[in-house]
């Protein structure tokens, strides 16, 4: 009877582990590239296939912009004109085919720029905004078809699409804005994400045409002090950095119910995170965080929140599940897939050189199934031997 029990419950267990998909079960790791320089990756397609960012260039070229995929490797996207200093890539849009970004002329005037398949850069045209601000002309984020771009011109959050060309998308209401960035925008183009400054500091804020531009505030009790980097694909969640009560940078997400809520416990040592990327139901989010007393960008790590609010520390996570990262020390996730299971970012490759990677992690829950699956097989294997 105590053997029949065994091999009925055995046959459970190897059923379960078997009956999940081999694609949901694998998890995989992997550097994208340098060529011969420093990488970083900055986005990734909704259905993980497509990378983009930057690496070191050559010759006039500090940067150049890269897009990456399983069958070309790394790319570099073309310049302006052959006098331009460098190309960067920041955002792509959900189906792959557009990449925004920046690009910086010799005389040093930069412009936001997109690529659409092998055609570009091509140069969204200038806020006609009379300010101080000389920042950048930047492009963060576009539309899951590349119809809207989002970014920055001098000083002012801008809104851009074939039909209106560039348009600001203002301030908060009753309240002097001295600069705003737009740092993600959902899949329509209906809702952006980004930050702005007022006299007392710069918070989150969430704009669509109804309401304009709205302040998400900060935690409670908390001093103003954030941004908010990117948002779900219907625009409900967004997710980004804000100062907590004792003045560190802390993770958040935020939708209409609940507010500014912090993400995750952060684990002992650890005193400062910041969320950069979110699946596309906003349950997920990608992003890094830093240990008391540092300060710089390689001290961060990468890290990962899941559907709980968890925080991991992602090179931890991924060991977890037997991926072989020797010698990488992964900085920082930039950016998640609409699903929340692959993620692209940067980190020390075992060269020492910084190089942008792709991490792919099993469907959520699955590795909870498999975990039960052999810990049955571990209890049958005693109970057997007893």
């Amino acid at each position: 009877m105590r053997l029949r029990r065994n091999l009925s419950g055995l046959i459970v267990a190897t059923a379960l582990v078997a009956s999940i998909p081999a694609d949901l079960r694998a998890a995989s790791f992997q550097g994208l590239g340098h060529l011969g320089g420093q990488s970083q990756a900055f986005g990734v397609s909704a259905d993980g296939s497509v990378v983009v960012g930057s690496v070191s260039g050559s010759g006039n070229l500090r940067y150049v912009g890269f897009r990456w995929d399983a069958e070309n490797g790394m790319v570099p996207l073309g310049a302006l004109s052959q006098t331009s200093r460098y190309t960067a890539a920041s955002g792509i849009s959900g189906d792959g085919s557009t990449v925004v970004g920046v690009a910086e002329e010799a005389n040093g005037q930069r412009r936001a720029v997109l690529w659409e398949g092998t055609v570009g850069p091509i140069v969204l045209e200038d806020l006609e905004i009379s300010s101080q601000w000389t920042q950048a002309f930047w492009a963060e984020a576009s539309t899951f078809g590349g119809a809207v771009v989002v970014g920055q011109s001098r000083g002012h959050a801008f809104r851009w699409d074939p039909e209106n060309g560039t348009v600001s998308l203002g301030g908060l209401p009753g309240v002097p804005t001295i600069a705003s960035s737009a740092g993600g925008v959902d899949d329509d183009g209906s809702v952006i994400v980004g930050g702005v400054t007022t006299e007392i500091g710069t918070q989150p804020f969430r704009w669509n045409s109804e309401q304009g531009m709205v302040g998400l505030g900060s935690f409670a009790g908390a001093p103003i002090g954030g941004f908010a980097q990117a948002v779900s694909s219907d625009g409900s969640v967004v997710v980004g950095s804000s100062l907590s009560a004792s003045s560190m940078t802390r993770a958040f997400r935020w939708d209409a119910l609940h507010g500014m809520a912090e993400l995750g416990e952060l684990p002992a040592g650890y005193v400062t995170s910041a969320a950069l990327g979110v699946s596309a139901d906003g349950s997920t989010a990608v992003g890094f965080i830093r240990e008391a007393g540092l300060a710089d960008f390689l001290s961060n790590r990468a890290a990962y929140w899941d559907e709980a609010g968890q925080v991991h520390e992602l090179s931890v996570f991924l060991r977890a599940m037997g991926l072989d990262l020797a010698g990488w020390t992964l900085i920082s996730a930039q950016d998640v897939s609409a699903d929340g299971r692959t993620i692209v970012g940067s980190g020390i490759n075992p060269t020492g050189q910084i190089e942008a990677w792709i991490a792919v992690i099993p469907e959520p829950g699955t590795s909870l199934l498999i975990a039960i699956g052999l810990t049955m097989l571990g209890g049958l294997r005693s109970r057997t031997e007893s």
